[in-house]
């Protein structure tokens, strides 16, 4: 027994640097709104999520491997705090992968990481550093009725590679290049090579370089997926300057599917300033189409939101779309025909944890 007892604070010691050199974080938020929206067509009041941060519960840890290297996992999912479903994922990066709203799945972000002097090689389900490019400028995150156009717009169609990619290995370089960065991902769609012509849906890869330092980010993005149905590109330039008393941002996008014109361009330009408890947010955009009607919606918006405390904003957001040239966009519970508008308020809250 007394031996026994003599190897217990060995034991204890050895336990407490295995805790030290891990750590696992449970993190999360949620973002509920009152929102009333008024079309051309139709109106209407729902309760709905995700106009100031995005809804989301994930795990995240990282343990320390020694030499140098440390190894990390990371999922998160969706949750939609007005009905508690949780949201889908895609399998295989095609349309018949998509699932339904519903079971919490992790399909936000699901990776496996090692890390090194180096950078980092990320394997598993995340966001696409083309998408980055885009997302990371947009005062609204790119969520609600406030964010910009250009994601709603697409002609390549946002369930599929846009914003995410599953079964993808992720290159991103260390923090240690003077703040020069390169983000790189390849991504499968996992169909046999059988020869048809469906055998490449789904691959393809997608890229983010730039620079982040101080008040200066700038990066240029592009990614390209395989379809039968033809091929989907895009490429971005984006950049912010952060006066202090300001943050300007603005992004330039194209989009296209090969042999199937039209192609896209998106622009957006947009402001966040913070004022201790206090942030204002606003953004104008447009997306057009190349069609001979050239089809295009604008979109503006301005939020306001005050800080309860680190955890708990309180905001409102206006905002209001326009289309001409045939284009028939619209804001969540409401209708706008070809060149009608919309207009949409949304009043909530948001408690991140």
């Amino acid at each position: 027994m007394n031996q026994q007892l003599a190897f217990m604070p060995a034991l204890l010691a050895c336990a407490c640097a295995a805790q030290a050199q891990s750590s696992v974080t449970v993190f999360g938020a949620l973002d509920a709104a009152l929102t009333h929206s008024k079309g051309s067509v139709a109106s209407g009041t729902t309760m709905s999520n995700n106009h100031w941060g995005a809804s989301k519960l994930g795990f995240r840890g990282i343990e320390d491997l020694g030499g140098g290297l440390k190894a990390g996992f990371w999922i998160e999912g969706a949750i939609f705090p007005d009905s508690g479903a949780g949201g889908a994922t895609n399998t295989n990066n095609q349309p018949g992968g998509q699932g339904s709203v519903g079971g919490l799945t992790f399909g936000r972000r699901s990776t496996v990481s090692l890390f090194g002097p180096w950078g980092e090689l990320r394997a598993g389900r995340d966001l696409q550093p083309h998408y980055l490019n885009i997302g990371l400028f947009d005062p609204f995150a790119h969520i609600g009725i406030g964010q910009a156009q250009l994601p709603t717009s697409t002609v390549a169609g946002v369930t599929t590679t846009w914003i995410r990619a599953s079964n993808a290995v992720h290159y991103r370089t260390p923090g240690t290049l003077g703040g020069a960065f390169v983000h790189a991902a390849y991504f499968l769609g996992e169909k046999p090579k059988d020869g048809a012509a469906t055998a490449r849906d789904g691959n393809g890869y997608s890229l983010r370089a730039g620079y982040e330092a101080g008040a200066v980010r700038f990066g240029v993005g592009g990614m390209q997926t395989d379809f039968a149905t033809g091929r989907v590109t895009n490429a971005s330039i984006a950049g912010s300057y952060d006066f202090g008393a300001v943050e300007v941002m603005a992004v330039a996008m194209r989009d296209k599917v090969a042999g199937a014109p039209p192609d896209g361009r998106g622009r957006q330009l947009g402001l966040r300033v913070p004022r201790g408890a206090h942030e204002f947010r606003a953004q104008a955009s447009r997306y057009t189409s190349t069609a001979p009607s050239a089809p295009r919606t604008t979109r503006f918006a301005v939020g306001y939101g005050y800080d309860l405390s680190k955890r708990t904003t309180l905001y409102g957001i206006v905002a209001r779309i326009e289309n001409a040239g045939g284009a028939a966009r619209t804001l969540e519970g409401a209708l706008a025909g070809p060149d009608g508008s919309a207009t949409g308020v949304a009043i909530g809250i948001e408690h991140t944890f």
